[in-house]
């Protein structure tokens, strides 16, 4: 893929708002409530598969570097193996997801109920990869990590998605 000046410059901008968005949140418990999804389903729905993924590998580079892009305002390679590390994670996942669905947009009849049905498919593999993690730093079962660091998300995160897909289809 060759990155031209327009791209490096939606990239860039588009990172930024992921690092941004990722710092307001309100802290819960080990995984807080963080509007950084709502950046990561803006920047796939706008830039699509290849540019959003390089997207959000760049956002947690920077994060894994110490500077405090993530939730929080924190940062470093502690965080991604922490707690909240397997969702930071799954934001690839999230990314190449939508990002790849807002690409064939075109072929799809009823966009917005393709998006946001992707959208469902995105955040479950989200919380399956999150929950992992945080099964695994906690020494919990499964089921319980599930329920208690992913699934009382959801309606939050459903509301994330629909404001990225009202938003991001218009920017598009």
């Amino acid at each position: 893929m060759k990155i031209n000046t327009k791209d490096l410059t939606l990239i860039s901008l588009f990172c930024a708002i992921i690092c941004i968005f990722s710092i307001i949140s309100i802290p819960i418990g080990p995984v807080p409530i963080s509007i950084c999804v709502l950046a990561i389903f803006l920047s796939s729905i706008v830039l699509g598969f290849k540019k959003s993924i390089i997207t959000v590998i760049v956002y947690i580079l920077i994060g894994s570097l110490g500077l405090p892009v993530f939730s929080g305002f924190r940062g470093g390679v502690q965080v991604l193996f922490g707690p909240t590390g397997g969702y930071i994670f799954s934001y690839i996942f999230i990314a190449g997801i939508m990002g790849l669905a807002s690409d064939n947009l075109s072929k799809i009849k009823h966009k917005k109920m393709f998006l946001f049905s992707t959208s469902l498919l995105s955040l479950f593999i989200c919380y399956i990869t999150g929950s992992v993690q945080y099964m695994l730093i906690y020494s919990i079962e499964f089921k319980k990590a599930l329920i208690s660091s992913a699934f009382i998300f959801l309606p939050f995160d459903i509301l994330k998605s629909v404001l990225a897909i009202i938003i991001g289809t218009r920017i598009k």
